[in-house]
């Protein structure tokens, strides 16, 4: 719901086509300004509420939902962190002051390191941001599939997604991967061949405990 009322806010939430146009007059054009003014004009004309109390609401709106989106992906790479000192018995990365300190620091060195002063790096690897998500949401798929049968519900409802998602995933970071190697763009090849591999190694994984659930479900309904 709140995808589908950006993309109204950001592409038909305009008084008239002629401040449309003004916004898009190029591919690319809009950015956050459009969602602003957008959502406003959206809520002003459908609710009633002021413009610029409307415009200042969408304008908070925007910047919480960005600041929680970066303190839950710092979060996140904290917890990735410390995993890594457990698994790989690096008791210093089970600290929380430097797996902070490490996950901060990675995210400076990919928006500085690689974009320059400017910290353009996000947009640099943004065209990648698609395929990752839809992994991110087959390996939540897979959880939910394995729940599932482990409760011995069906499973296709899920598990049919789950096999689109990442055939569509492979494919389009192949057909990124060719386009990439066009243009000449070395650093988003080498992410890209990145992760494909990890995709490749997360479907046979999916594949491999899949398989060892529905032998486990199939032996426990034969005992039945």
């Amino acid at each position: 719901m709140l995808a589908l009322g950006a993309i109204l806010a950001a592409t038909a939430g305009f008084a008239t086509l002629g401040d449309w146009q003004a916004v898009y007059q190029k591919f690319g054009d809009g950015s956050i300004g459009a969602f602003i003014d957008g959502g406003a004009t959206i809520l002003n004309a459908g609710v009633g509420i002021d413009m610029v109390l409307s415009q200042t609401m969408l304008t908070v709106m925007a910047a919480l939902f960005a600041g929680t989106t970066m303190d839950t992906g710092v979060r996140l790479q904290r917890y990735i962190f410390q995993e890594f000192g457990e698994f790989y018995n690096l008791p210093v990365l089970n600290k929380s002051v430097v797996a902070t300190l490490l996950a901060v620091g990675s995210c400076l060195l990919l928006a500085f390191g690689a974009g320059g002063i400017d910290g353009a790096g996000g947009m640099i690897i943004w065209p990648l941001f698609g395929t990752t998500n839809q992994l991110m949401a087959a390996l939540t798929l897979m959880i939910v599939t394995i729940i599932l049968l482990r409760k011995g519900k069906p499973v296709w409802y899920t598990l049919a997604p789950l096999s689109f998602l990442l055939v569509m995933t492979v494919f389009a970071l192949l057909i990124q991967l060719k386009t990439f190697f066009t243009d000449g763009n070395w650093l988003l090849i080498i992410m890209d061949i990145i992760i494909l591999i990890a995709t490749i190694l997360v479907t046979f994984e999916s594949l491999s405990v899949l398989r060892k659930e529905w032998s486990l479900h199939k032996g426990k309904s034969g005992e039945v």
